[in-house]
Protein backbone atom coordinates (compact mmCIF):
# COMPACT_ATOMS: atom_id res chain seq x y z
CA UNK A 1 0.00 0.00 0.00
CA UNK A 2 1.32 3.22 -0.51
CA UNK A 3 2.14 6.16 2.18
CA UNK A 4 -1.13 7.90 3.14
CA UNK A 5 -1.95 11.48 1.74
CA UNK A 6 -2.96 12.50 5.18
CA UNK A 7 -3.63 10.99 8.73
CA UNK A 8 -4.84 12.46 12.31
CA UNK A 9 -4.97 11.11 15.19
CA UNK A 10 -8.52 10.45 17.48
CA UNK A 11 -9.49 10.19 21.07
CA UNK A 12 -11.99 7.58 21.71
CA UNK A 13 -13.84 7.61 25.13
CA UNK A 14 -17.11 5.84 26.09
CA UNK A 15 -19.90 7.40 27.44
CA UNK A 16 -22.51 4.78 28.47
CA UNK A 17 -21.94 1.19 28.59
CA UNK A 18 -23.35 0.83 24.99
CA UNK A 19 -21.42 4.24 23.53
CA UNK A 20 -18.32 5.20 22.68
CA UNK A 21 -17.35 8.79 21.30
CA UNK A 22 -14.73 11.23 19.51
CA UNK A 23 -13.57 13.14 22.81
CA UNK A 24 -11.19 14.68 20.28
CA UNK A 25 -9.04 14.82 16.90
CA UNK A 26 -4.82 15.93 16.59
CA UNK A 27 -2.78 15.84 13.93
CA UNK A 28 0.25 14.49 16.02
CA UNK A 29 0.46 11.16 17.93
CA UNK A 30 1.95 13.50 20.73
CA UNK A 31 -0.96 15.97 20.94
CA UNK A 32 -3.53 13.27 20.97
CA UNK A 33 -1.25 11.64 24.61
CA UNK A 34 -1.25 15.30 26.38
CA UNK A 35 -5.20 15.13 25.49
CA UNK A 36 -6.07 11.53 26.59
CA UNK A 37 -4.67 13.19 29.82
CA UNK A 38 -7.86 15.20 29.99
CA UNK A 39 -10.54 12.44 28.98
CA UNK A 40 -11.79 9.65 30.48
CA UNK A 41 -13.89 6.39 30.29
CA UNK A 42 -16.94 6.01 31.49
CA UNK A 43 -16.94 5.43 35.57
CA UNK A 44 -13.04 5.65 34.71
CA UNK A 45 -10.54 8.36 35.84
CA UNK A 46 -8.77 11.05 33.87
CA UNK A 47 -6.19 9.36 31.54
CA UNK A 48 -8.37 6.16 30.18
CA UNK A 49 -9.73 5.92 26.65
CA UNK A 50 -8.49 4.77 22.92
CA UNK A 51 -6.18 6.69 20.70
CA UNK A 52 -6.71 5.54 16.99
CA UNK A 53 -4.52 6.64 14.01
CA UNK A 54 -7.03 7.62 10.97
CA UNK A 55 -5.07 7.30 7.80
CA UNK A 56 -6.65 8.62 4.12
CA UNK A 57 -5.30 6.43 1.15
CA UNK A 58 -5.76 7.23 -2.30
CA UNK A 59 -6.71 4.51 -4.96
CA UNK A 60 -4.89 5.52 -8.43
CA UNK A 61 -7.07 3.19 -10.20
CA UNK A 62 -10.34 4.17 -9.32
CA UNK A 63 -9.16 7.65 -7.69
CA UNK A 64 -11.24 6.98 -4.47
CA UNK A 65 -10.44 7.83 -1.52
CA UNK A 66 -10.03 5.03 1.35
CA UNK A 67 -10.15 5.52 5.14
CA UNK A 68 -8.28 3.05 7.37
CA UNK A 69 -8.86 3.93 11.06
CA UNK A 70 -6.41 1.36 13.33
CA UNK A 71 -6.01 1.25 17.29
CA UNK A 72 -2.42 3.11 18.55
CA UNK A 73 -3.33 1.93 21.87
CA UNK A 74 -5.77 2.32 24.72
CA UNK A 75 -5.58 2.79 28.63
CA UNK A 76 -7.84 1.26 30.73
Amino acid sequence: MNEPVFSYYEIVNSVSEMQSRVSGRYLTLNDAEEALKDCCDWYRPKGTGTINVVEFYLDPTSNCLNMITRKVFSVF
